[in-house]
């Protein structure tokens, strides 16, 4: 894989921050399209793997930042109408504010996967081209 700048690394962690919010919001507004979260969760994930940098997990935040925006500054109401997390934030903003910290751990350990391939990619790539070398065990 050829070297990428970090421009390019930057520009790779932000779209996946704004896939991430974006499916997030639309979720959030009732949209569910079947299979475009997997797809975007793959898309997360192959980013991470791009960027191959601790920082790329930080895209992990927009969907903890969508929500509370939600919540804190707009009227929102789930459209399902059974809105617990609404309901959370105006009588114990503590707790939801736990949750969200839980959810966001959550996110991070699930893009954190694209670190772990990443590197086992590197590692067994390492080892071919190590071998293929005249005279190196």
């Amino acid at each position: 894989m050829s070297r990428i700048t970090d421009r390019v690394r930057v520009a790779i962690v932000v779209a996946t921050a704004l896939l991430l919010g974006a499916s997030t919001y639309a979720g959030a507004s009732g949209l569910d399209w079947p299979g475009v979260d997997l797809i975007v969760s793959g898309l997360a994930v192959l980013g991470v793997f791009l960027v191959y940098r601790w920082w790329a997990l930080l895209a992990a935040v927009a969907p903890a930042l969508v929500v509370t925006y939600l919540y804190a500054f707009t009227d929102y109401s789930s459209p399902e109408r059974e809105d617990l997390a609404g309901a959370l934030f105006a009588e114990d903003p503590f707790v939801f504010l736990l949750l969200m910290a839980f959810g966001l751990f959550m996110q991070v350990v699930f893009l954190a996967v694209g670190l772990l391939l990443r590197w086992l990619w590197e590692r067994v790539r390492e080892r071919r081209h190590r071998g293929a070398l005249p005279g190196v065990a």
